[in-house]
Formats: structure tokens, C-alpha cells, sequence
């Protein structure tokens, strides 16, 4: 459901975060405006498939200027996240470059490719889109806290699969 941000003339979906026991917590998520940058599309992506072995599996990987990625999609949601460096993430819904106090919310089956600026240290969490926190079918860019980036370096390091 669409609602206007508070003191904002930008719509967009406001996100939920649901702990097991049902407690509503707030995630701050910055959606893009009405006057964004328009991207180009990327209509036959490639499906990166992998069959995650938990509902939240984590990834690191350091990556340079001449490694981008390239158009793709995850049938998994994801949290990309640059502990160091800058990167670019583009999608149908526009361009975000993203400082390591912030990272952008994919959800699941959005066609999306990642630039670097200089050397990026790479956080990525994927989660099962049965589970996800944030929902809607659009990308949003989400404060990274202390709590949040311990969060993400603790989950890269989970073993896999690791016990219900």
C-alpha cells in the first residue's frame, strides 16, 4: 500500500520488519522520488540461481573498479552493503550510489547490477523471500546502524546450513 512519508511529497511502500514473536519494528528505508534517474532496462537478465541452504545466507567478497557486475537477479531477496568503498546499484527503478553507511534492499527477481568506485569490501545477505523484512517490490536504500553492520558481519559468518 502506497502512503506519504511524513513531511514528504514522496510516496512510496513503508516498511515492516516482523520479529517471529509478531513485534512490529520500525526499518528506516529511503525510497526514490517521482524526479529520479531514469535507468536502462534490463529486460533478459540472467537468473543467478543458487539454492540458499538457510533462509539468511551472507557473503563477502572485496572488488575493484574493473569488477562490476553485471545485470542479473536472484530468485532471493538481498541486502547489499560496502563495509569500505563506494558503489553504484542500478535497477529499473533508477541509481543509487551507496557509501558504506548505507545499503539497498533488492527484493527478490529485481533485475540489478552493481559498479564499484575504487576497492568496495562487498556484504551481501540473502534471504528467503518467505521471510523477508522489508516488503513490496521495490528497492530501497536502508540506514546502516552499528547494530545493523555487526548484524551483517556476524551473518557472513554463520555456517552453513546452519541449525533451525
Amino acid at each position: 500500500m502506497d502512503q506519504l512519508y511524513p513531511g514528504s511529497k514522496i510516496r512510496g511502500r513503508l516498511p515492516q520488519f516482523r520479529t517471529s514473536d509478531g513485534v512490529n519494528l520500525r526499518v528506516s528505508c529511503q525510497v526514490m522520488s517521482e524526479n529520479r534517474q531514469s535507468s536502462r532496462s534490463h529486460s533478459k537478465t540472467p537468473l543467478v540461481e543458487f539454492a540458499l541452504p538457510s533462509p539468511l545466507f551472507g557473503l563477502a567478497e572485496d572488488r575493484g573498479t574493473d569488477e562490476p557486475i553485471p545485470p542479473h537477479h536472484h530468485d532471493s531477496a538481498q541486502l547489499i552493503h560496502a563495509s569500505h568503498g563506494v558503489m553504484t546499484v542500478e535497477t529499473d527503478d533508477g541509481l543509487w550510489v551507496v557509501p558504506p553507511a548505507r545499503a539497498v534492499w533488492v527484493p527478490a527477481f529485481v533485475t540489478h547490477s552493481i559498479a564499484m568506485s575504487g576497492t568496495v569490501r562487498l556484504k551481501t545477505l540473502y534471504l528467503d523471500p518467505a521471510s523477508v523484512p522489508i516488503q513490496g517490490r521495490h528497492c530501497c536504500v536502508v540506514q546502516v546502524s552499528a547494530l545493523l553492520h555487526g548484524a551483517i558481519l556476524r551473518a557472513i559468518t554463520f555456517r552453513q546450513p546452519y541449525p533451525a
